[in-house]
């Protein structure tokens, strides 16, 4: 086993969660592929490629809280989850835009991670609160607009 080999091994032993969660979206996104066919290919590259992002946040999430002293943790602001939802919403909607069937499978999906996140935001308090309806509301506005444009500049 060369040198780069042996590194890349460590590399995904240090970082398994970022591993697992990549290895369980690509698999996903695999199943989904073969068994939906309203899903674009490039859907499904999201899809498998968002593991990274997810084990970052997971691997992130255990640093910090092994770490964790009497400070209290940033919190997100209305505006700032709001303008990253919707730059999340209108790049999911450009990129659904590929058919009809593509559109109607991105919304599905728009739907299913929304939904958690407004059950979620019914269980807090303040400015979470705010937060998360903020957030469901302008990925929910931002995805048909952009999904609209990218079809009719096709």
């Amino acid at each position: 086993m060369d040198f780069e080999r042996t590194l890349a091994l460590l590399a995904i032993l240090v970082h398994w969660r970022v591993a697992l969660s990549l290895f369980a979206t690509v698999a996903i996104a695999l199943a989904l592929n073969y068994s939906v066919l309203w899903f674009s290919g490039i859907q499904c590259i999201v899809i498998g490629l968002s593991g990274l992002w997810l084990g970052l946040a997971w691997n992130e999430a255990t640093s910090i809280r092994s770490r964790a002293t009497a400070a209290t943790s940033p919190t997100t602001t209305p505006v700032t989850g709001g303008l990253a939802a919707l730059l999340a919403g209108a790049a999911w909607g450009a990129i659904s835009a590929q058919s009809l069937a593509s559109i109607v499978a991105g919304a599905g999906v728009l739907a299913l991670i929304a939904w958690p996140w407004a059950y979620l935001a019914g269980r807090h308090r303040g400015s979470a609160r705010e937060t998360i309806f903020a957030s469901v509301a302008c990925a929910a506005v931002a995805y048909p607009v952009a999904a609209l444009l990218s079809q009719s500049a096709a």
